[in-house]
C-alpha cells in the first residue's frame, strides 16, 4: 500500500512539474516577438500573396500576434524608396533592368500579375498599422550597381516620418558603410550579420547600435543574452520550417524573422 502512494505522489509531482515547466517555456516564448519576412514569406509555399507587396503586409499584420513584417527596399532614380526584393525586375516584371533605373512616375506604372503595384515608402501610411514594427532592409545595391550614400540619405528624407504613428520603423544595413551616417540622425539602427563573430568590433566603431540580427544558425543562446545584457535589441533570421524556428525561438532573441510566421506564433503561444 505504501508503496502505491509513494507511486501516486510521484505521477502527481511529475504531473506539477511538467505543468510549471510547460508555463515557465510558454512565458519565455511568449517574449520573443514575430516578424514576417518579405510581408507575408518570401515563398509562395508560406503565402498566396507577392512577396513585399501591400497585400502581404496587411495579411501579416492581421494577425495580433504578428509583432511586424521585415521589407526589402531599393531607390528609384529620384531616390524615393520602393519596396522591392529582387536585383533586378526580370523575374517579376520581365524586365532586365533594376528598381534604380526608372523614375518614380515610371515604377508606379509597373503592376505585379494581381494588378497591385509597387510600395513606396514615400507614400505609405504607417499609421494604419498602430503599435506594429516595420523592418526596412535597405540594399546596398543591386545588379545596375551600387546606391551612394547621397542617395540613401535622400530617400531617408523623403519618408514621411511625422506620420508614423505608433508604428515602429527600423533600418537594417548588412554594410558598415553607411552606418555613421544614420546613427544619431535615426533611433532604430540595426546591424544584419551572417554570424556573431566580429560583431564586437562593430559595436566598437558603431556604439550608437540600436541593434543586431543575425543568422540563427551562427550564434547562440549565451552570445544572444550577452548582446541583451548590453542594451541591444536582437533578432535571428533565416527561419523557414518548424524545426529552424523552435530553434531560433529557444535562442531567446528579442524578435525572429521568419517566412512562416503562423506557425511561429503557433510556437510561440504553446510554448513547444
Amino acid at each position: 500500500m505504501q508503496i502505491l502512494i509513494w507511486d501516486g505522489a510521484m505521477r502527481f509531482s511529475l504531473l506539477m512539474f511538467l505543468i510549471l515547466f510547460s508555463a515557465c517555456q510558454k512565458a519565455k516564448y511568449s517574449d520573443v516577438a514575430v516578424v514576417s519576412h518579405a510581408g507575408a514569406g518570401i515563398t509562395a509555399i508560406h503565402s498566396p500573396y507577392i512577396d513585399n507587396s501591400l497585400e502581404a503586409v496587411n495579411y501579416a499584420l492581421s494577425f495580433e500576434q504578428c509583432e511586424g513584417v521585415e521589407l526589402d527596399v531599393q531607390f528609384s532614380k529620384d531616390s524615393a524608396m520602393w519596396v522591392f526584393h529582387d536585383p533586378n525586375l526580370l523575374e517579376k516584371f520581365d524586365n532586365e533592368f533594376c528598381v534604380s533605373s526608372y523614375t518614380d512616375e515610371e515604377l508606379r506604372d509597373l503592376q505585379y500579375a494581381n494588378g497591385e503595384g509597387l510600395i513606396c515608402l514615400n507614400d505609405f501610411d504607417f499609421s494604419r498599422y498602430p503599435n506594429k514594427s516595420f523592418y526596412l532592409d535597405i540594399k546596398h545595391w543591386n545588379d545596375c550597381g551600387l546606391y551612394t550614400e547621397e542617395i540613401l540619405m535622400k530617400g531617408l528624407s523623403k519618408m514621411n516620418w511625422s506620420g508614423v504613428g505608433t508604428a515602429k520603423v527600423h533600418l537594417l544595413f548588412s554594410t558598415e558603410t553607411w552606418l555613421d551616417t544614420v546613427i544619431g540622425s535615426y533611433e532604430r539602427v540595426i546591424f544584419v550579420a551572417n554570424s556573431g563573430e566580429g560583431f564586437e568590433n562593430i559595436l566598437e566603431e558603431h556604439p550608437g547600435l540600436y541593434g543586431i540580427e543575425v543568422k540563427y544558425s551562427e550564434t547562440n543562446a549565451a552570445q544572444i543574452n550577452s548582446w541583451k545584457n548590453q542594451g541591444l535589441y536582437v533578432g535571428v533570421f533565416q527561419t523557414r520550417a518548424a524545426k529552424t524556428i523552435r530553434k531560433a525561438i529557444n535562442l531567446y532573441p528579442d524578435f525572429i524573422e521568419t517566412d512562416d510566421f503562423k506557425t511561429a506564433i503557433n510556437i510561440v503561444s504553446n510554448g513547444k
